[in-house]
């Protein structure tokens, strides 16, 4: 069994690995082009929400031991505390991504129920297809 030392990662721990990310003070990071991330070689356990959309080429990981590939017009959200690790992405991978610390998410996006709906959804779906998200979000609205 592998006993590799899973490492918390924070908001300064994403900007070290991402000096070409945007960044917006502890709250938010915005990126274009995942080729300028370099992927850790290490378990990491985030302390912060990230959604992305693959809009080109594969990925995959593993989060919370469970593998995950991603392909075009998937989007990904991983929530506080889960440890991602594995990853490999083909050479064309393209996409955009958000982070966005616990506490933004607790002062401005909670109470947005689209958003904790979306949220809860992904605890039990790593990975779907934008048009199955778009689906949820359009149900929550009419509620």
């Amino acid at each position: 069994m592998d006993k590799r030392q899973i490492i918390d990662t924070n908001f300064d721990t994403a900007k070290a690995d991402m000096k070409t990310t945007d960044f917006i003070d502890n709250d938010i990071a915005l990126y274009d082009d995942a080729s300028k991330i370099q992927l850790p070689k290490e378990p990491r356990r985030t302390t912060f929400i990230f959604v992305g959309l693959c809009t080109a080429g594969t990925a995959s990981y593993t989060i919370d031991t469970e593998e995950i590939t991603v392909k075009k017009n998937d989007i990904v959200i991983i929530s506080e505390r889960r440890v991602t690790e594995n990853y490999t992405a083909s050479p064309d991978l393209e996409c955009i991504g958000m982070f966005m610390s616990m506490n933004f998410y607790y002062e401005t996006i909670r109470n947005v129920s689209d958003i904790s709906a979306m949220l809860i959804f992904s605890r039990t779906n790593r990975v779907s297809p934008k048009s199955r998200l778009q689906s949820l979000l359009s149900f929550s609205v009419l509620c």
